[in-house]
């Protein structure tokens, strides 16, 4: 069964919000949706293909990274040769800038290493960890769009669960196969997708 949920939840406070405000967040989700490639990239053994992040989300965590990380440098300079004196002012200086080039630099190596494998069996995607998890399409029974995580959440039928970002290039690709794939299994999954996303043959 296939269900169009045409609302889009408050997202709430994101790191974005947090630092640029939310007029020049939503300017800056625009511009890298807008360079979202409608083509995945075909698999290495030309089986499948594999969703990965396109070059501007690479680009904006790296620009992100590199600014807090500078800022937290040039703290860290200032204090060492005692531009900034105080030592409690200087913890919370580390703690907001060293936590926010943590969080950007996180996030740049887990874009730059995300690779979602789509193929006739189902849905697979590499731990960062070290191994895998791979979801066989018999086995999925959801799959809803989150506005909040702007990820698709694709739930199996013993419970187990797989976040495919929103931001990844191939989505069309993505969502023909989850289509395709949803009615042949008994009893059906249930999609609910959101509208707004690459038509599947764009």
């Amino acid at each position: 069964m296939i269900e169009t949920n045409p609302k889009r939840a408050a997202s709430g406070a994101r790191l974005l919000d947090v630092f640029f405000g939310e007029y020049l967040s939503r300017r800056i989700e625009r511009w890298v949706k807008a360079g979202r490639r409608p083509e995945a990239r075909s698999a290495a053994d030309g089986v499948g293909f594999v969703l990965e992040h396109g070059p501007r989300v690479r680009a904006f965590w790296a620009a992100l990274a590199l600014a807090f990380g500078t800022f937290l440098a040039l703290g860290l300079w200032a204090h060492r040769t005692e531009a900034i004196g105080s030592f409690w002012f200087m913890i919370g200086y580390v703690v907001m800038f060293g936590g926010a080039f943590v969080l950007s630099a996180s996030m740049l190596i887990a874009v730059a290493l995300t690779r979602v494998r789509v193929d006739h069996r189902g849905v697979t995607e590499p731990r960062l960890g070290g191994g895998q998890i791979e979801i066989g399409w018999p086995e999925v029974a959801e799959v809803r769009f989150s506005a909040l995580w702007e990820s698709f959440l694709i739930r199996t039928r013993d419970g187990r669960s797989l976040r495919v970002s929103a931001y990844l290039d191939g989505l069309g690709r993505l969502r023909e196969a989850l289509q395709r794939h949803a009615a042949g299994v008994a009893p059906p999954a249930v999609l609910v997708l959101l509208p707004a996303l690459p038509p599947e043959n764009p």
